[in-house]
């Protein structure tokens, strides 16, 4: 489908382009923008078709700033460096996850002409910033996650898994939210019992950090899976998710998957990357599924998982109504390009005083919190390059 305006994407890591790409695809000579500190682009451009590999432009954030009004519409994920200084071609934003409420649902909203969101849940509280459409889940447009027997057989034999167990699909988040290092041990415990299949964080390979996989390596994993993996047929295949705090949590429940949250000392947690007890991962976590909080009782909340009641499993539907709509049943792809064109031929809302003043004030924050680091790093620098360059 020709693309009647100029757009682009902007993917920070390969995970980010799995979020947008059959919506990039939707329109035909739309470009996307390589941006960040991911080490391995060029893998990812390898495994392009080479009749598309025009489209995609390695770009660093002061170039995107360059390339402002070059594109009717630039499609994000998050803020980014320099955001603040876009005006001239509109934003739009697309929901990248469910949890740290904090960071999805915060003032930088505001920057977006339009956001894309996964369901009403998001759409409403989003739309006191800027305007919010419901439309899905884009990544898994057109998915039904939930396969047949026979189909969940052959695709399990295709990975090479143990047909005679059942399958644990492991997604953690990074960094001090994640409990890859305090999980990994009992989970090798688990492999006599299970196939255990660990889809890491994309962020946990940021700069070509592959540490996490020798130690999985060492303790018998075999089954191991970076930012690229298809995570819709890791979800297919599994029985169980366990994940922690990530916004795997939500792709499972999309999937309609039992899910395991190992959620240990979230107190002590609190303003860790920018996570708080009211962020939908913990609040509602009775409805999400079975809570682990100590290492020693993952084997049990795995069983329990593993045995969902009816009760359990009508919260985890109704649960899911709420946040997202259902790809499976909707055309989402068709569903955001309605919203789009609805933005860029005007017959959207206009942003409202207060929200405009918002928006001032974000782009306002964000160049003083950029100057103060600026300031802060030239004060820090040692005396005799302070007397070079001040």
């Amino acid at each position: 489908m020709t693309a009647e305006f100029s757009l682009a994407f902007i993917a920070r890591n390969e995970f980010m382009f799995l979020q947008i790409e059959k919506l990039w695809r939707s329109y035909s000579g739309a470009h996307v923008l390589l941006v960040g500190a991911m080490a391995d682009w060029d893998g990812f451009l390898a495994r392009q078709d080479a009749s598309e590999r025009h489209l995609f432009k390695q770009v660093n954030f002061r170039d995107i700033v360059e390339l402002d009004g070059s594109y009717d519409a630039i499609f994000i994920q998050t803020p980014f460096p320099l955001i603040e200084k876009l005006s001239k071609s509109r934003l739009i934003s697309v929901q990248y996850g469910l949890a740290k409420e904090r960071h999805n649902y915060g003032v930088w909203r505001s920057l977006a002409d339009l956001n894309l969101m996964y369901g009403s849940y998001s759409a409403h509280i989003v739309s006191h910033f800027s305007p919010a459409v419901a439309v899905g889940n884009l990544k898994f447009a057109g998915m039904d996650l939930s396969l047949e027997p026979e189909a969940k057989k052959q695709l399990a034999l295709k990975m090479g898994l143990d047909l005679s167990k059942k399958t644990l699909l492991y997604m953690p988040t990074y960094r001090e939210l994640g409990s890859f290092e305090r999980l990994v041990k009992p989970l090798s415990y688990l492999r006599s019992s299970y196939n255990v299949v660990i889809k890491m964080h994309h962020n946990q390979e940021a700069d070509a950090n592959f540490g996490w996989r020798e130690h999985a390596k060492s303790l018998g994993f075999e089954h191991l899976y970076g930012a690229g993996a298809d995570q819709a047929s890791l979800l297919a295949v599994s029985d169980v998710v366990i994940s922690d705090f990530s916004g795997a949590i939500f792709d499972a429940l999309y999937a309609k998957k039992p899910v395991v949250l190992y959620q240990e000392g979230a107190a002590q947690l609190v303003g860790t990357q920018k996570f708080d007890l009211d962020s939908l991962e913990y609040r509602r976590r009775d409805e999400l599924g079975v809570i682990c909080e100590t290492p020693l009782g993952l084997a049990a909340a795995v069983e329990a998982a593993g045995h969902d009641s009816n009760l359990k499993t009508a919260e985890r539907n109704a649960i899911r109504q709420e946040l997202m709509i259902d790809g499976g049943t909707v055309d989402v792809v068709k569903a955001a390009r309605q919203a789009v064109d609805d933005l860029l031929h005007g017959r959207l809302e206009p942003l409202s005083k207060t929200q405009l003043y918002v928006r001032e004030m974000c782009k306002s924050a964000r160049v003083a919190e950029r100057r103060l680091a600026a300031a802060e790093k030239r004060r820090t620098r040692p005396f005799w390059q302070r007397l070079l360059k001040p």
